[in-house]
């Protein structure tokens, strides 16, 4: 199952300083990764990127909005044969499972069209991410 993702931009380099290292350590396969800038003001810093040879980079023109910008991504993303596509906000840290964890619910049920998280905290005392993850991935609601 070929997937893509895109990570929205709109002057926000200082997120992806860490976002961008979260996300490239996806577990999988066959992942098209693109990164739409929105015509920001601030140029991202090509240090930020340049360890990241998969991620392809796109300037838009024109600030599109935040519809407007993913849809862009997902027209690009559908036309290279992405079965899933996944809308990422630039200032998250992944799980390394998510998406592997997504298409499993995908797969599981021909009715399911969309896919969310749970937000888990980076730093909880006493807390076992672990669980936590997996207990975002099982939890469920039914389908209508």
């Amino acid at each position: 199952m070929k997937a893509g993702a895109i990570i929205l931009n709109y002057n926000g380099s200082a997120h992806l300083q860490y976002c961008l290292p979260s996300l490239m350590k996806t577990e999988g396969d066959n992942i098209s990764w693109l990164l739409i800038d929105n015509n920001s003001s601030e140029t991202i810093d090509g240090n930020i990127t340049l360890p990241y040879p998969q991620l392809e980079i796109i300037k838009l023109k024109k600030n599109l909005g935040w519809s407007g910008g993913n849809n862009f991504g997902i027209r690009t993303l559908l036309a290279r044969q992405c079965e899933v596509v996944a809308l990422l906000n630039n200032d998250i840290r992944v799980d390394p499972r998510w998406l592997e964890a997504a298409k499993l619910a995908f797969l599981s049920d021909p009715r399911i069209a969309v896919v969310g998280f749970s937000v888990i905290e980076p730093t909880r005392e006493n807390g076992d991410r672990l669980i936590e993850f997996m207990d975002a991935c099982l939890s469920t609601r039914d389908i209508v």
